[in-house]
């Protein structure tokens, strides 16, 4: 039987929802101490958090990244492997360094370099990408719209940043 068509039994049903129900409770959990841990920030002000007490902000950050990794690993380890899709890399590459050459920073174009040449090596492996001309009207049409929003809000960025170099 293949894996899609195989049917789970009703004990396997009830581990998946205790496992994702224990997900719900972890995130929400780091959530509620994430809050906690910005309100008491505002609320005892920077100035207490200098010295001997403790800063719980860090805490609370620290807690929900560890939160995160945790549930990342539970949800790496049920899903199954899948072929990475390599065009995606290509694109994070061209980004990545056309956005880290201008900035001065070395992170962002090696990181960009480096996704650019693992998309590039591993070409053969790109999947379909449809076409302009491949896409409905309304699909379209939301895709320019994105386009002109994103570019507008890409000028205005640079318009802010230039006045306020300025």
């Amino acid at each position: 039987m293949d894996k899609q068509t195989e049917k789970k039994s009703p004990e396997q049903n009830s581990e998946n929802k205790r496992e994702n129900n224990w997900l719900v409770f972890s995130m929400i959990a780091g959530l509620v101490l994430f809050v906690a841990g910005i309100a008491a920030f505002l609320y005892v002000g920077r100035e207490k958090f200098s010295g001997g007490s403790i800063p719980w902000i860090f805490i609370a950050v620290a807690v929900l990244i560890v939160l995160v990794g945790v549930a990342a690993i539970v949800i790496a380890r049920k899903k199954e492997k899948h072929q990475p899709d390599y065009y995606t890399f290509f694109i994070m590459g061209i980004t990545w360094l056309a956005i880290g050459l201008p900035l001065k920073n070395p992170g962002l174009w090696v990181m960009g370099i480096i996704f650019l040449v693992i998309g590039l090596v591993n070409r053969d492996k790109w999947k379909d990408r449809r076409t302009w001309s491949g896409l409905t009207p309304v699909e379209r049409n939301m895709k320019l719209a994105a386009i002109i929003i994103l570019g507008v809000l890409a000028l205005a960025g640079l318009a802010a940043w230039y006045l306020s170099v300025r």
